[in-house]
């Protein structure tokens, strides 16, 4: 297996095959990865961090646990597509499709027509009661071998559609369109405001499993 890159829950590797599988951080190397993340953005108080890190680590792990584990129900009814046809080798690692994270291609010449395959891949996603917690398309989403943009990361998802309500309302997305040139973000901004209402969430939440 050759490492590709690491988040806060998994290392990633290319397996070779188009696939990709990923691995749970070790409580150790976890806690090592949040520590360096948070001293490279400049967080410096030295009393506070160990505490931080360890909180953040502990929330990390649970939402990961309660992803995972409706990720796995969900197969069953959701065209496994969306989520780059994941294949669970345990209760926390898997298999999936390799994908170019959306962070790869904002510079492409057809990034409004990506980030409109996103608005409608959350739409899907909702027809299942899957909803993104942050709206971080640019690491969570990517483009598969077919040309469509599926979810890669399950570890900000929520089934609680409170939540996501809340995050529309306080318009969540805003916070990563800072990665965007001037005129997509505008675009951007404007889709969202269009398609992430409250309407759309009823409308579409839970749809696919009636």
């Amino acid at each position: 297996m050759k490492f590709i890159s690491c988040g806060w829950q998994y290392i990633v590797y290319d397996i070779g095959n188009g696939r990709v599988r990923k691995v749970k951080h070790s409580v150790y190397t976890r806690y090592v990865f949040i520590l360096s993340q948070l001293i490279f953005q400049n967080f410096c108080n030295l009393f506070s961090l160990h505490k931080i890190v360890i909180s953040e680590s502990k929330r990390v792990q649970e939402e990961m646990v309660i992803s995972n584990q409706y990720i796995q129900e969900i197969l069953t009814k959701i065209p496994s597509k969306y989520l780059g046809n994941p294949v669970f080798i345990n209760s926390t690692d898997y298999e999936q499709d390799r994908a170019i994270p959306l962070k790869q291609l904002l510079r492409s010449n057809n990034v409004k027509g990506l980030l409109n395959k996103y608005i409608h891949l959350i739409h899907i996603l909702w027809g299942y009661n899957i909803g993104e917690t942050v709206f971080r398309f640019s690491a969570n989403n990517g483009l598969d071998k077919c040309g469509e943009v599926i979810q890669i990361d399950f570890g900000e998802i929520t089934t609680d559609k409170d939540r996501v309500l809340s995050d529309i309302k306080e318009k969540r997305w805003v916070r990563f369109s800072k990665y965007l040139d001037k005129e997509t973000r505008k675009f951007y901004l404007k889709r969202m405001d269009e398609e992430m209402t409250e309407e759309n969430l009823n409308k579409y939440w839970g749809s696919q499993l009636k």
